[in-house]
């Protein structure tokens, strides 16, 4: 009895006194006492055993919450019959209201109410977004489906993690299956991706900066956007087909493996100028559209955006995109007196502003200098394989160092509305047959015509090449911007430069987006002929 005399000179200590605990009682948290440890270490041993043989007798796929992935998985599972017999869902009004207020695609035929005119028969949003039903995903923690007559486990995790003070959240998908082959997980997120391309194929995703919780800033998926027709952006048929034609070229494989072998980076950079509502962006949602590309914009003006993130954001850019600067002419970036940046080859690694102009300094700077933005855009680091947009209402008031060759390859001037666009605006608005006109569909129809040169003349070629320029003054990355325009024209790229000399290398983005429209046009009015 020397234990239960022991443990109730324990409690007795306790204030309040528990004296009125029997014999029975005491020897109830004894044994608790004794199997406490007992249990403990049982379930941790179970934990150890159960975790070994999951890894044994299961294989499993993790998708990182950051990545594009993560979306499309948990979109088709919410569109399955999971999600109308699950017991832990997680519902949302606002994603769905918004899906279909901004792109006018009701999910699966489940169309809104029509019923939406309030008092004095006028629109009320309110009685128009209570009739779309709730969205429905599966709620963190673990749910199990069944695909292609395969079972499967899906872990849904969120974690709050702490960085340098600062909270913020860590999601991740992870699909499990008994067995020890990941095969059939592969195939899953095969089909998933398939599933996708069908579902979205005639959205536009759009992403811009943003942060989830309080984290670094990072690419948020703001809209999905019907797919804009060329013919809805206001510009004249042969400029919109020389830049289709031009990205077109761009994202063929064999140009990616034209660049690689001459050593040249791989990236397209564009500026749109033009007065304020003209369709710039208009143009740059119909080429995202048009390519199956997502759209990434950036607005440089936003105060709060600093050069470190603007870093990050490009450097986790996809492979293959399109980005969008928009009004750069406005984003007030910060230049001090010190070294020049505008002379400097594209691969060429800045870290000093450019010199002082007479707009350096603005009402409200920017975080971001000129030589940062020049590092992040064409760096020795910054990525390839992505096509850069620059849009302006004021050209003159760029820095050379921004547009020079290298970094903008094809300028597209935007006027105001000339007769036949104003025809075209017109047509669109009251026709339902109106689509992209056959002049159009003419001009982007033409293939570029290959030179095949014989290798023992093109020693020949380059020696008269060169002493055609040899004035100077030109830099390395003007002459190679010129040769990528002929790429694939040798003998035109020689005959340009022998007949003006400098001239057809310093005028080379103007003279060769006009050229091209000229020749469009006069194709096309030939074969009309």
């Amino acid at each position: 009895m020397c234990g239960f005399g022991a443990l109730r000179n324990c409690l007795s200590i306790i204030p309040g006194s528990l004296h009125w605990l029997s014999d029975s009682h005491i020897a109830q948290i004894k044994d608790g006492i004794y199997i406490a440890p007992f249990v403990a270490m049982v379930q941790s041993t179970w934990g150890s055993a159960s975790g070994h043989l999951m890894s044994y007798l299961t294989s499993a796929v993790c998708i990182d919450g950051h990545d594009e992935l993560y979306r499309q998985v948990l979109n088709w599972i919410a569109r399955q019959h999971m999600t109308k017999t699950s017991r832990d869902l997680r519902a949302s009004t606002q994603k769905r209201v918004y899906a279909c207020d901004d792109s006018g695609l009701e999910d699966e035929g489940e169309d809104a109410n029509d019923d939406v005119l309030g008092e004095n028969e006028m629109f009320n949003f309110d009685k128009w977004a209570s009739g779309i039903p709730p969205y429905y995903e599966p709620n963190y923690g673990w749910n199990w489906f069944w695909h292609g007559g395969r079972f499967f486990v899906i872990f849904h995790e969120k974690k709050e993690l702490m960085s340098e003070g600062w909270s913020r959240e860590e999601r991740n998908l992870i699909i499990r299956r008994i067995g020890r082959n990941t095969q059939p997980i592969k195939d899953l997120l095969d089909y998933v991706k398939k599933w996708t391309l069908q579902k979205e194929k005639k959205l536009t995703r759009v992403h811009r900066p943003g942060s989830e919780g309080r984290g670094d800033e990072d690419w948020i998926l703001q809209a999905q956007r019907p797919l804009r027709p060329m013919s809805t952006v206001a510009l004249d048929n042969s400029q919109k087909a020389t830049i289709v034609r031009d990205i077109n070229d761009y994202l063929q494989p064999a140009t990616a493996r034209f660049y690689s072998a001459k050593g040249i980076p791989y990236r397209r950079g564009y500026l749109f100028y033009g007065p304020p509502g003209t369709g710039k962006t208009s143009l740059s949602l119909a080429l995202a559209g048009l390519f199956g590309l997502p759209l990434y914009c950036i607005a440089l003006k936003e105060g709060d955006l600093t050069e470190s993130a603007l870093a990050r954001l490009f450097n986790a850019l996809p492979r293959r995109c399109i980005v969008l600067l928009e009004d750069i002419d406005a984003a007030g970036l910060r230049r001090d007196i010190g070294s020049d940046t505008a002379d400097l080859p594209a691969e060429t690694e800045t870290t000093d502003p450019s010199p002082q102009t007479e707009y350096a300094y603005r009402d409200k700077k920017s975080n971001i200098s000129m030589g940062g933005l020049l590092n992040i855009i064409d760096g020795a680091t910054s990525q390839e394989g992505r096509i850069l947009i620059m849009t302006t209402n004021y050209k003159d008031k760029l820095d050379k160092a921004l547009t020079r060759p290298g970094r903008v390859d094809l300028e597209i001037e935007f006027s105001l509305a000339n007769h036949k666009q104003i025809c075209n605006m017109f047509n669109r608005m009251y026709s339902d047959k109106y689509g992209d006109d056959e002049e159009f569909l003419q001009l982007l129809s033409k293939k570029t015509v290959l030179e095949h040169v014989d290798a023992e003349k093109v020693p020949d070629m380059a020696e008269r090449f060169a002493n055609a320029l040899s004035v100077g003054g030109l830099s390395p990355a003007q002459i190679q911007g010129y040769l990528l325009i002929f790429k694939n024209q040798p003998s035109k790229a020689l005959e340009e430069v022998e007949a003006r000399g400098v001239d057809a290398i310093r005028c080379s983005k103007e003279s060769e987006r006009k050229e091209a429209e000229e020749n469009l046009v006069n194709e096309h009015n030939v074969e009309k002929s």
